[in-house]
């Protein structure tokens, strides 16, 4: 990349952080989510990654669960604990609930057991019971659960 491309790209990269900044503070929910389903999704993480813990949650509750839980499971472990943590839990539990099951797990896992909690009482009794059940297991084991017997 020439350093013209460079240059262009890193404007590009802060007029978009300063458009989202704005966004999030004015709560434009069709801009927020506008922004960040143009952007490929190693770039809303960059995004959310440079976002303060109050503008990171407000993002997270701006967008619909399904968005949100796309963002969740593309960060790496400890980003996507930290952007569950902060949110209220009812919050917390309709995108926990749009999480793969492994994903649900390992974030639960790593919580502040108060805060898993909390989450996990505020899902569907039944979404709970399956990452309480999974949280059980190693880490290091894969476990596979069917609605159907294998036949």
């Amino acid at each position: 990349m020439s350093d013209l491309n460079k240059k262009e790209e890193a404007e590009r990269l802060e007029a978009l952080e300063d458009t989202l900044a704005e966004a999030i503070e004015a709560a434009d929910e069709q801009q927020v989510a506008d922004i960040v389903d143009s952007i490929s999704s190693h770039e809303a993480l960059r995004q959310v990654s440079l976002l303060n813990a109050d503008e990171r949650d407000q993002l997270i509750t701006i967008l619909a669960p399904e968005s949100a839980a796309e963002l969740v499971e593309e960060a790496p472990a400890e980003l996507a604990v930290t952007m569950m943590e902060g949110l209220d839990t009812s919050v917390a539990a309709r995108i926990m609930e749009e999480l793969h099951s492994d994903t649900q797990a390992d974030i639960v896992q790593e919580m502040d057991k108060e805060d898993a909690e909390a989450i996990l009482s505020a899902m569907d009794t039944e979404s709970a019971e399956d990452v309480r059940k999974l949280t059980g297991y190693d880490p290091e084991t894969c476990a596979l659960r069917t609605t159907q017997p294998v036949i």
